[in-house]
């Protein structure tokens, strides 16, 4: 939706077709409605002008003819009136004009390094995206993965909400704290790097260096480095425990980890980065164990040297792969 039809829309200026069409955008989703408010609360403060186009001065003088045209019928007394009118559309001008250079100013100079009244967002479509955020904190998200940046004028921190899975190196900073929403947790951290993956309810965090505060509802845990802690949306505590592999990281080095790791969890992660289902059909090898390090290779190949390393067999039924 373009913000310059959201500020007509504040001004009631729309035809009947464009309110509609507004009104119908608002109730599709909340965060229609989150950015409509944060558009509203920036016109009402009065703070910048948010537009992305750039200002009609001449309609904006045009509305306030008309305006003044009906007062003037009012008054006889036309002389002063009009000396009057000739002072206030200059300082009408001028408010355009700084208004205008406000925006400007902080739209280049400003939002990308401190976004104070925006929110930035990076999406991650078919494949993995890596990105710095304005604080210089770096994110390397997971297809279909999204962030969204801010950084909060009043509350002096840097917010993220994200969805999918991300791996974040953040950039220290005493003074603003970093913090991440996903799903129903808030991860808080000052200088680290860890692993976030939210897919549906089930939420997990990783540690890589550094530590890290997950908080729900009333709960409070303190993850070090090498550590991991799951929790599902249903359910208030976390299960934590020592992380047993680096299988999390395949996306973000396009390699596959193997160090005593159990066929099963290789599996589970193949699976996941090639979105393809593979099927263990004899309980008794999942466990066995593979200590190698694949490549981002076709899989096909890592599941011929896996049947021939475990002495397996590997039989393919349309998209699924099964181990015997």
């Amino acid at each position: 939706m373009n913000d310059a039809l959201l500020t007509k829309y504040l001004l009631q200026e729309l035809s009947p077709q464009e309110r509609e069409e507004v009104e119908k955008w608002l109730s599709a989703s909340t965060e229609n409605r989150r950015h409509f408010q944060q558009l509203e609360t920036i016109w009402c403060n009065s703070k910048v002008l948010a537009q992305q186009q750039s200002v009609d001065a001449d309609a904006a003088w045009e509305r306030f003819k008309t305006k003044r045209d009906a007062v003037k019928e009012q008054h006889t007394t036309s002389t002063p009136m009009l000396k009057s009118f000739a002072w206030l559309r200059t300082v009408a001008a001028v408010l355009l004009l700084s208004i205008g250079a406000a925006w400007g100013t902080y739209s280049w100079l400003i939002e990308q390094h401190h976004p104070y009244f925006s929110t930035l967002t990076w999406k991650a479509q078919g494949e993995v995206r890596k990105e710095t955020l304005p604080d210089g904190t770096e994110v390397t998200l997971n297809k279909n993965a999204e962030v969204a940046y801010t950084e909060s004028l009043w509350q002096g921190k840097r917010l993220v909400k994200m969805k999918g899975e991300a791996f974040f190196q953040v950039q220290k900073d005493m003074e603003r704290p970093f913090e991440i929403q996903v799903n129903d947790i808030e991860v808080q951290v000052l200088g680290t790097s860890f692993n976030i993956k939210e897919k549906g309810d089930d939420t997990e965090v990783i540690v890589e260096s550094g530590a890290v505060q997950l908080r729900k509802l009333d709960v409070v845990i303190r993850l070090q480095a090498d550590e991991t802690a799951s929790t599902k949306t249903a359910v208030k505590d976390f299960i934590k425990r020592k992380r047993t592999d680096s299988l999390y990281d395949y996306y973000r080095s396009n390699e596959f980890k193997l160090n005593g790791t159990p066929l099963w969890r290789a599996v589970e992660v193949l699976s996941e980065a090639y979105g393809i289902r593979i099927v263990i059909a004899d309980k008794r090898i999942a466990n066995l164990p593979l200590s190698t390090t694949f490549q981002r290779e076709q899989l096909d190949t890592i599941l011929h040297t896996i049947a021939q390393t475990l002495n397996v067999s590997v039989e393919k039924r349309g998209n699924t792969f099964i181990l015997k």
